[in-house]
């Protein structure tokens, strides 16, 4: 082996051949471009992302101003239908179906004081005096009942029946055919 060679291995170790140099230099070049080229595509992204935000903030804002427009409109147009039917209800209106009106409501809004019993101011022995007579019908007892009266004893009787019978059961726990 050559001293040359050894020298130049020496140097390949250290780092100082003319070779390795040049390799690292052309490594380290290519290393900045891309870095340079990395910061133009961020930039150039950057600035397409703030492109495309304007335009969609624009669109918003121009969607935003037609709807307030079409509100705004929307708005105007009910009031001024408000207005031609108060003109027309204020042309139709008569005086005095007007003051007719505004009497009913409030005499409707006035409170009815409940009419008292004057029985109840009155003294005890006066109230004995003023008390009419009640007349008593009597009920005779002998006499056959009509059709409405007998429909209403059938069925009380048989409702005293059906009750008697479901208390018997439920007290007993049995059921009895009478039938």
């Amino acid at each position: 082996m050559s001293s040359r060679w050894i020298n130049q291995q020496h140097q390949k170790k250290l780092g100082t051949h003319s070779a390795f140099k040049e390799s690292l230099a052309d490594i380290e070049l290519r290393r900045e471009q891309t870095i340079e080229y990395a910061e133009y595509f961020k930039n150039y992204e950057l600035s397409l992302a703030k492109h495309q935000y304007e335009i969609e903030m624009n669109i918003l804002q121009d969607e935003y101003e037609s709807e307030k427009h079409s509100l705004h409109d929307m708005v105007l147009q009910a009031i001024d239908e408000r207005r031609k039917m108060i003109k027309e209800d204020k042309e139709d209106v008569d005086i005095d179906d007007l003051f007719h009106d505004a009497y009913k409501r409030v005499s409707q809004n006035k409170r009815n004081l409940r009419k008292r019993n004057l029985e109840r101011y009155a003294s005890p022995s006066r109230l004995e005096r003023r008390r009419p007579n009640r007349i008593q019908t009597l009920y005779n007892i002998h006499a056959p009942p009509n059709a409405s009266e007998e429909d209403e004893l059938e069925a009380d009787f048989l409702n005293m029946k059906v009750s008697k019978w479901s208390m018997l059961t439920a007290t007993y726990g049995f059921y009895i055919n009478l039938g």
